[in-house]
């Protein structure tokens, strides 16, 4: 239960009895205070709940209390004081958490095809033996994983168990509660960060009380209070939007299959790119694997060509601008031409990422952050261009002239979606064409406007970031071309291949939905790399052995375990100050740890950040690597214990464990 206790002579602070010691073993000299008040009248968290944030909060070196805050609703449990004086002056009330339904429907199949059917037998085989049980679903883009989530759910809740689904964006979860509700009923209840803090206590109580028994939600939702939990799943199980890069830094991923496991659950991890570590768990036996490898509707998986750009090397034709090469041009032409749609993806907001002075070289950079400000021909928040930092957020007016030479000849370079637009409308003026991005979806209205006007056929082409390749269906959507496709490729990470193979396949999926076969056309200076390769062939396990034996060899991730520590401060001399007295004290833990395991770990660093100063603050990174993960998380905790003897010069450590790439 929620105590209130006092803190020195004045200071109140809202506290959770953790268990009881009724042995009476205890020590102590000072006096003891009595608890004020105790604010609820039943155990408000239950021993799987205590449990599951103590095993959070140990995986992930995070204090228990800074554990459970970040679990919890603000408005029922948090350390600021404006906050706790909030707390204790509420009144219970009543507060209707409206959920935005989609208007536009995908409708559901009457009856399974007999790949689904024999998938969802599965699943429902594993549920009834009510064990820990995880099952990772590989399925094709279109082969109906969402059908199998809502029928696996009934069958939960015919069985008395509670239902948990997670999703990696706030649109796909909305989407996601429409489909549910219609099939479930008032019982399922949603969970995201756009909801109040009253409308979370509400879907809290509604939980505890028994009258929501499935929570559809983001990564936040993993901490919803559902017990007898008979069901997780896990959509897009392979989405870096999983992993929280802040404070606790938790993969929602790993936490459902922790809470799976405290609750003896099923929990189906369902995706057309599972990330390598699930497909290796799956590949050895850990994990049940099961098979998707049609789609619904009986169309084949879309027709993808890959383009050489290599031959225009930046030039502008008479025909079309430098990012669009012949073929791309004339399969929009086409796609046009027989009533169908287009969707042209690419990974940047605005019109070019930098801008520069030819007679000095000065580059307009953020004055908060270390990055180069993104040039915007239209922005919301400025009127004509404006520079911007999609960091911070500072935007500034673009000047006419060069603030280092005063010189007037000012160039940008780079691309991104609104440029791609402006050439799209300028090639096609007869198209509808519209941009899909956070620049220009500000609020829920325009949102479901572009989104609706597309499904509808309203809109012709669709230029979009990656907010438009996942979880989508658009039926009369023929073409995708994808403008840049090693844009990410060599981006300073491990798992950089594997996050372009994703994304590609990804967005190639949108493709060819109904009668249909879609295409896709890819753009590249890398047209042989094996990622855009197997992309091309829908190769998934081709991709995944070519990658994996470069991960085994290098010790990372599904072959090895990384924690990453991360160094901030406003003072960039005593943040690698810091981090370099960490690295002297990891290389002497290491030492003596190689007597316990058979191996040793890497430690890599201290260096920059990949953005070394952000919003005034200097990041450095210390990166553990190793093949036991006992030695790596031992070498940390050694450096953390031996941190709590010396004074940090006020920089911030936080631990990343698992790191999906590096800041």
């Amino acid at each position: 239960m929620r105590v209130v206790v006092p803190v020195g002579p004045k200071r109140r602070m809202i506290g959770v009895v953790w268990d009881m010691d009724l042995s009476g073993d205890y020590q102590y000299d000072g006096e003891l205070k009595e608890i004020l008040d105790v604010l609820d009248h039943a155990p408000f968290l239950s021993r799987n709940y205590r449990e599951f944030i103590t095993r959070v909060s140990d995986y992930y070196f995070h204090p228990l209390g800074l554990a459970l805050e970040e679990a919890l609703p603000s408005v029922v449990f948090s350390s600021r004081t404006r906050s706790i004086e909030a707390i204790l002056k509420a009144r219970p009330r009543h507060v209707r958490a409206e959920t935005p339904l989609e208007r536009y429907v995908t409708k559901r199949p009457h009856t399974l095809t007999p790949s689904q059917q024999k998938v969802l037998d599965a699943v429902c085989e594993e549920m009834e033996q009510a064990v820990f049980s995880p099952v990772l679903l590989h399925g094709v883009t279109g082969s109906g994983k969402t059908e199998i989530y809502l029928r696996a759910a009934q069958k939960a809740l015919a069985a008395g168990r509670n239902v948990l689904v997670l999703v990696p964006e706030i649109a796909l979860a909305t989407q996601l509660i429409t489909w549910f509700r219609e099939a479930l009923g008032s019982v399922v209840g949603v969970w995201h960060s756009r909801m109040t803090g009253n409308q979370k206590l509400m879907t809290w109580n509604a939980i505890q009380d028994g009258t929501v028994k499935v929570v559809v939600g983001v990564r936040s939702a993993v901490f919803a209070p559902l017990e007898n939990l008979g069901l997780i799943v896990v959509d897009e199980e392979h989405e870096g939007s999983y992993k929280q890069d802040s404070r606790l830094r938790y993969n929602a991923r790993d936490l459902a299959i922790l809470k799976a496991k405290i609750h003896r659950a099923t929990v189906l991890l369902g995706s057309a790119t599972p990330s390598l570590v699930s497909f290796r768990k799956a590949h050895e036996g850990v994990f049940k694997l099961l098979r998707l490898t049609e789609r619904v509707f009986q169309v084949p998986l879309p027709k993808v060509e890959i383009v050489d750009m290599r031959s225009r090397s930046g030039k502008t034709s008479q025909e079309t601008p430098w990012w669009m090469s012949l073929i791309l041009k004339r399969s929009i032409e086409e796609t046009l031409a027989q009533g169908e749609q287009c969707l042209l993806f690419l990974n940047r907001r605005g019109y070019a990422p930098f801008v520069f002075c030819t007679e000095c070289g000065h580059v307009f950079k953020c004055p908060h952050c270390d990055l180069a400000l993104t040039l915007h021909k239209a922005f919301s928040k400025g009127s004509g261009q404006c520079l911007v930092c999609h960091t911070c957020g500072f935007h500034t007016e673009a000047l006419p002239l060069c603030p280092g030479c005063n010189g007037a000849r000012l160039e940008s370079r780079g691309l991104g979606t609104e440029q791609v637009l402006q050439g799209v409308t300028e090639l096609f003026p007869d198209a509808m064409a519209e941009r899909f991005d956070s620049d220009t979806l500000g609020s829920k209205k325009r949102y479901s406007t572009v989104l609706e006007g597309f499904r509808k056929g309203g809109i012709d082409i669709l230029v979009g970031t990656q907010m438009v390749t996942k979880g989508f269906d658009f039926p009369n959507l023929g073409l995708v071309g994808v403008i840049w496709g090693d844009q990410s490729l060599h981006y300073p990470s491990f798992n950089a291949s594997e996050r372009t193979f994703q994304l590609l396949t990804q967005v190639a999926g949108r493709a060819g939905r109904r009668e249909r076969r879609g295409r896709v056309v890819i753009q590249t200076y890398q047209p042989d790399h094996y990622t855009l390769v197997a992309s091309s062939r829908h190769d998934f396990e081709m991709f995944a052995f070519t990658e994996m034996k470069k991960r085994q060899a290098l010790h990372y991730p599904p072959y090895g375990w990384l924690i990453n520590l991360i160094f901030t401060g406003k003072n960039e001399n005593n943040v690698k100050k810091c981090a370099f007295s960490c690295l002297k004290i990891a290389r002497t833990l290491e030492e003596a740890l190689k007597r316990r395991y058979t191996e040793g770990v890497d430690i890599l660093g201290p260096a920059p950040g990949i953005r070394s100063r952000v919003k005034d603050t200097y990041f450095w990174n210390l990166l553990i690597k190793g093949g036991h993960r006992g030695i790596v998380r031992a070498v940390v905790r050694g450096v953390l214990q031996d941190l709590k003897k010396k004074d940090r010069m006020g920089v911030r450590i936080e631990i990343d464990c698992d790191p999906v790439g590096i800041a």
